[in-house]
């Protein structure tokens, strides 16, 4: 099996965890967030995001975005199980669609939107992180990459550009299938898919046809899952890149 298959076995999320922003952000955590906790169960009008020194309210709110990339992975593992179903139970499964193509096409766009996310995650994590003065909801990768390079933050600003430029390659690809007049996110361009194509004209798909199509499919959905660990791995950096600066709020007295 090569290097890059085994990589695919493992689960999204396993290439995000082990950096030491987690394991410094969970042991800051851990010295108070259970004490919240019961805290707040024994006292209702205590409200467990709001409860707690400046310090202790940023630390759970990192904690909130950090946590959010894992919650954007498992979405994007669930898109991977549905990629991967067996074609000749498609349409069995969901008679309403007219083809298979429909269904992966379906399907790969809400992966596209779901990988997108990572810049609002990104930029509103690094503006806690960093503590800069933009409103957080406002935030994202583009927004926080000027500012931190006009903080002096230029290693963090350059890793940011780099998630910005992944993200924006697949966008253009996207936006080039536009121009050439296919479908908005096509994620089978150039793959026949037979049975759809014999549906039509009311013939057998030969299986040599079949296995082709299911040969080309699962080649498409590996290249996909590598340009996402490919951007998993600019996060992981982003992270390791960033943990000098979160041990400096853990390390405040507020």
């Amino acid at each position: 099996m090569s290097a890059s298959k085994k990589q695919n076995k493992m689960e999204l999320k396993e290439h995000l965890t082990g950096t030491q922003f987690e394991l410094e952000l969970a042991n800051a955590l851990l010295q108070f967030v259970p004490k919240h906790m019961q805290e707040c169960l024994n006292n209702p009008e205590l409200k467990y995001s709001k409860y707690g020194t400046e310090r202790e309210l940023k630390l759970k709110e990192i904690l909130r975005y950090y946590t959010n990339f894992y919650t954007v992975l498992n979405d994007l593992e669930l898109a991977i199980q549905f990629l991967n179903k067996e074609r000749k139970l498609i349409l069995v499964h969901y008679p309403k669609l007219e083809s298979q193509e429909a269904y992966y096409n379906y399907h790969y766009e809400n992966y596209f939107i779901r990988m997108a996310t990572f810049n609002d995650i990104l930029g509103r994590l690094g503006t806690l992180t960093y503590s800069l003065e933009i409103k957080l909801e406002k935030s994202s990768a583009y927004i926080f990459k000027d500012k931190a390079r006009q903080e002096g933050y230029d290693e963090i600003s350059t890793i940011t550009e780099r998630l910005i430029n992944k993200i924006d390659q697949l966008k253009q690809e996207r936006h080039k299938k536009l121009h050439i007049g296919e479908a908005d996110i096509k994620l089978l361009n150039g793959i026949v898919i037979w049975e759809d194509l014999m549906a039509r004209i009311g013939s057998e798909t030969d299986e040599i046809l079949q296995e082709q199509t299911n040969n080309e499919i699962e080649a498409e959905i590996e290249k996909l899952i590598n340009e996402t660990i490919e951007i998993v791995k600019i996060i992981k950096e982003f992270l390791e890149s960033s943990t000098k600066k979160l041990k400096e709020i853990i390390n405040t007295n507020s």
